[in-house]
């Protein structure tokens, strides 16, 4: 398993091991450190520690499939010694089955907006907030933004204003064929 998502435990879960379903295990186990301890299906204290022992950050504050990306990134990092210019990665790049190129540089578009923690694990690796990249995903965001009306529901059945539904004009029914 952490050979196979870069020794990392962000195993998705359709992943197996010799027939057994380690990502369901795994998202099982992701699913109960959720749960407050002392609560119902918590995590048992002992079981956390064990395995943040084998693998710190098993379980993540954020999305586990953000963290097997950073898993793909830092495995690309590690093989190139640690020089890596993340600006000259291609969008098109796949490592592995993940899409690096692209969350790369989604992720140094967002920087800012990305928690600190998120932050720091990834100035380690070097990837850094791209002002370029920033600049295009917020004039991205605005189009978007701009091009849909910002309508109330109120609004939609003014007159002149969009509409919800189908349009109903008088003296247009039709009575049902006999």
């Amino acid at each position: 398993m952490a050979a196979e998502h870069f020794g990392s435990p962000a195993a998705p879960v359709r992943a197996s091991i010799g027939g057994y379903p380690i990502g369901t295990w795994l998202a099982g186990l992701r699913a109960q450190a959720e749960v407050p301890e002392g609560e119902k299906g918590a995590l048992e204290p002992a079981r956390r520690a064990a395995l943040e022992a084998i693998a710190p950050g098993w379980a993540p504050t954020w999305p586990i499939a953000w963290q097997r990306t950073y898993a793909a990134a830092r495995a690309w990092w590690l093989e190139s010694n640690g020089r890596v210019d993340w600006a000259q990665l291609l969008a098109q790049t796949v490592l592995e089955g993940e899409q690096l190129g692209r969350r790369v540089a989604a992720q140094r578009a967002g920087f800012d907006g990305l928690v600190e923690e998120r932050q720091e694990v990834l100035a380690v690796l070097g990837v850094e907030r791209d002002p370029v990249l920033a600049a295009q995903a917020a004039a991205r965001t605005w189009r978007a933004a701009k091009a849909w009306p910002q309508v109330s529901q109120a609004d939609r059945f003014r007159p002149g204003r969009l509409r919800a539904g189908p349009v109903r004009r008088p003296g247009r029914a039709r009575e049902a064929a006999m």
